[in-house]
């Protein structure tokens, strides 16, 4: 399997965890709590288990059987990316009763994802989780800081890509990191449109011819297309947008 193949099949599994909980079926759930009272899971099973309750945002499940996977195998260095992940969705999603214990989670995925990142200088994983970390610090924060925290977050996807050029999904995600600091005015934007304009153009087409069919570019494009005023462009990729859904 090469890099593109791998980096889909991630991007499938994620989507197929949201849209399994988004439906209610649990029925992978049940499959992995009977095998856990019949037999030993390994590592990855674990972490599987562990991926699920995340996105069923059942965090103590999530962590626990995440600690227990590390446990077993405290080598594995994707194992301490799924902590991060799941840490940091906690974050993002979990009603603290404490704004202490989300500061205390947001630093310990920071700490994770660095960690993995010096274990393994060529992961795409660690690249990935440190470019959404510092465009959710970069979202709370304002001004030079935020724009900061935006160039980090560029920097970071940029590295992963550099790793898997040909990998549609981080196209994607650095493609909404530049979105992300364009004006949502149409006025404004024309005024001032800057080389993230550009740049997310360019990063987006290149997802597009790298995937299609992929529903988030295609609505993605059409939004910026419209913005910007290439109405036709942005009929073209809403109508594309149709026929995915």
């Amino acid at each position: 399997m090469n890099d593109e193949e791998a980096d889909s099949l991630i991007y499938q599994a994620e989507s197929r965890f949201a849209d399994m909980v988004m439906s209610g079926k649990k029925s992978q759930v049940i499959i992995f709590e009977g095998l856990m009272g019949e037999t030993k899971l390994d590592s990855y099973q674990l972490a599987s288990l562990a991926q699920i309750y995340m996105h069923d945002q059942s965090w103590d499940k999530a962590q626990a059987l995440i600690d227990r996977a590390i446990e077993i195998d405290p080598a594995n260095n994707q194992l301490k990316i799924v902590k991060a992940q799941i840490t940091f969705q906690k974050v993002k999603q979990f009603q603290y009763p404490d704004n202490r214990l989300k500061t205390r989670d947001l630093a310990l995925s920071l700490d994770l994802y660095e960690d993995a990142l010096n274990a393994d200088e060529f992961s795409i994983d660690a690249y990935r989780g440190l470019a959404r970390f510092h465009l959710f610090k970069a979202a709370q924060s304002k001004g030079a800081e935020a724009e900061r925290l935006k160039r980090i977050a560029i920097k970071k996807c940029t590295n992963a890509l550099e790793l898997n050029p040909k990998s549609w999904s981080l196209q994607l995600e650095l493609a909404k990191i530049y979105l992300s600091s364009l004006p949502d005015s149409q006025l404004e934007l024309m005024k001032n449109p800057g080389d993230k304009l550009e740049s997310a153009i360019k990063v987006l087409s290149n997802s597009l011819v790298l995937k299609p069919d992929s529903i988030e570019a295609n609505y993605e494009m059409s939004q910026l297309q419209y913005l910007i005023g290439n109405i036709d462009l942005a009929y073209k990729h809403s109508k594309q947008l149709e026929e995915l859904c």
